[in-house]
């Protein structure tokens, strides 16, 4: 079945001009929200608790916007299975890679910090054509073999590395050594108790995982958060800001926190493009 969907739905669809799939997320955007109502509980409950100061009617606005993005969100990833390096150039833009080029010149890897905002999909199969590091990320693998297969080929296909999640602990120790940029997800729920940080983050307490600021100042590698702007439908430009430079110098929970409010302060200018959907307050402080 996997295959199936693969070779007669998605890989044709991705050959399609982008303009030429617009269409279905618009169609895609009235069935999940207008009539499905997709995650509504879920969608409007996060919105709810994060935006207290904000009447229903701005709540439901976001929603509706949260929902179209979805939606353009997911024929945008349909279009990345025929993803070259032409689109790539045109599509993704980095802003100031000379902040990553200083980092590579003083022959250091680094920390990057990414979110479920914007097109994430495109930073993680992309970005390594826009940067001198070599791109690296966890995967964790889909049920579905041959989806699994197909969404790893559009990853590594520019020569992003992917490495499975039982293994990133040994792979990170030869980081620094290879010039890697690995990418830490700043804003996922954390699934172990141990190695936990609790901070304000849109207006609940939030539980974040320490791990990139763990491995930070195990081997001296500095972190830097990586701003997605969407400029507009399907064009996105990348931003850098430096978390810390020198992470063994920092008290603890401090790179933690900087990176939990520059991904606050990106939600807040443009809320419509974060993942909304996602259970993101599961874990409650013991």
């Amino acid at each position: 079945m996997g295959k199936i969907l693969y070779y007669l739905i998605l890989k044709p669809l991705g050959w399609l001009p982008l303009a030429a799939l617009y269409p279905l997320s618009d169609l895609a955007y009235l069935i999940a929200y207008k009539i499905l109502g997709y995650r509504k509980d879920v969608v409007f409950a996060n919105l709810e608790k994060s935006f207290p100061q904000k009447t229903e009617q701005e709540r439901r606005k976001i929603a509706s916007k949260f929902y179209h993005y979805l939606m353009d969100l997911m024929v945008e990833s349909i279009w990345y299975f025929g993803l070259t390096e032409k689109r790539v150039a045109k599509h993704l833009k980095v802003n100031n890679p000379e902040l990553l080029n200083n980092i590579y010149d003083s022959g250091r890897g680094v920390i990057l910090i990414l979110g479920h905002y914007g097109s994430w999909e495109l930073v993680l199969s992309s970005l390594n054509l826009l940067v001198q590091h070599q791109l690296s990320t966890i995967y964790i693998p889909l049920t579905n073999k041959t989806l699994d297969e197909v969404f790893l080929k559009m990853r590594k296909q520019f020569g992003a590395e992917m490495v499975a999640k039982k293994d990133f602990a040994n792979s990170i120790k030869e980081a620094n050594k290879n010039m890697q940029a690995i990418i830490f997800g700043a804003d996922q729920s954390p699934s172990i108790s141990k190695n936990i940080y609790w901070t304000n983050f849109l207006n609940q307490d939030t539980a974040v995982a320490l791990g990139a600021e763990k491995y930070a100042k195990l081997y001296d590698m500095p972190v830097v958060f990586t701003f997605l702007n969407r400029e507009r439908r399907g064009y996105y430009t990348v931003d850098f800001e430096i978390v810390s430079l020198n992470p063994r110098d920092e008290k603890e929970g401090v790179i933690t926190e900087r990176h939990v409010r520059l991904m606050e302060k990106q939600i807040l200018a443009k809320p419509e493009f974060w993942l909304w959907s996602h259970k993101r307050w599961k874990k409650k402080r013991e």
